[in-house]
């Protein structure tokens, strides 16, 4: 696996301002929703402080009037104007993002495919693809976002995968190549495999059990589920 750096295309630049601003949007979101439940939370909580002591003396009753009851909202609402603040603008995830953003450069990974195997999506976890590079590195690629591109035609023979220079945030699989003709197996990975090989850890890594190891697995799964023991390569 070689890997070099160039400028961001149109539509990894596109990808990745996307990205920034539904970050924001999320935290804008999620603040709101904290702000009314907090608020909520802090009238209760004052009524109930109200009816407590006024068992004990009137005269320290809470204060009932809706400009205290505003004065709580704001104070809430401030709270979480300073988390958003830290979560939005100081987050080192979304600081290295708008960096990669603004510098526009992208760091591309060169893959050649000695071999390769898909395990199809069931139901809806996703479809994990496994590549021995012509190299002996062993690539797993998973995700929701998979399919497009092997609807595309991945695993490709020769392909890059492209990241954010300093956030490493993905951008995508680009092929070089015509497609590779991968063995396809039937899903489920099983969790126990999925989290050996790292599945859960992103959109791709590099995993440390050998391409073989995964294959023979596959093969003795499929040979077990009786119809499904069928092993094909795609065209």
């Amino acid at each position: 696996m070689q890997t070099a750096t160039r400028t961001l295309r149109s539509e990894e630049r596109r990808i990745l301002r996307e990205n920034v601003v539904r970050t924001k949007e999320d935290y804008v979101w999620g603040a709101m929703i904290l702000v009314i439940v907090l608020a909520a939370f802090i009238s209760l909580v004052a009524n109930l402080l109200k009816f407590a002591l006024g068992l004990l003396e009137s005269h320290f009753a809470f204060p009932n009037h809706w400009g205290f009851r505003l004065f709580l909202v704001i104070i809430s609402l401030l709270v979480f104007l300073f988390w958003l603040r830290r979560k939005w603008w100081a987050s080192p995830r979304t600081q290295l993002m708008r960096a990669d953003f603004d510098a526009g450069i992208a760091i591309v990974h060169y893959i050649s495919v000695a071999d390769a195997l898909i395990v199809q999506e069931h139901e809806d976890e996703g479809y994990v693809v496994f590549v021995n590079t012509s190299g002996g590195d062993t690539l797993v690629f998973s995700g929701q976002g998979l399919e497009r591109f092997i609807k595309r035609g991945f695993p490709w023979q020769t392909f890059e995968i492209v990241e954010a220079f300093q956030s490493r945030f993905f951008l995508g699989l680009r092929g070089l190549g015509p497609t590779f003709s991968a063995k396809e197996f039937k899903g489920p990975l099983p969790y126990s495999e999925a989290n050996e090989y790292g599945v859960f850890q992103g959109r791709w890594n590099s995993t440390g059990v050998p391409y073989e190891t995964i294959l023979q697995r596959r093969v003795a799964q499929q040979n077990g589920g009786g119809d499904s023991a069928a092993l094909r390569s795609s065209p």
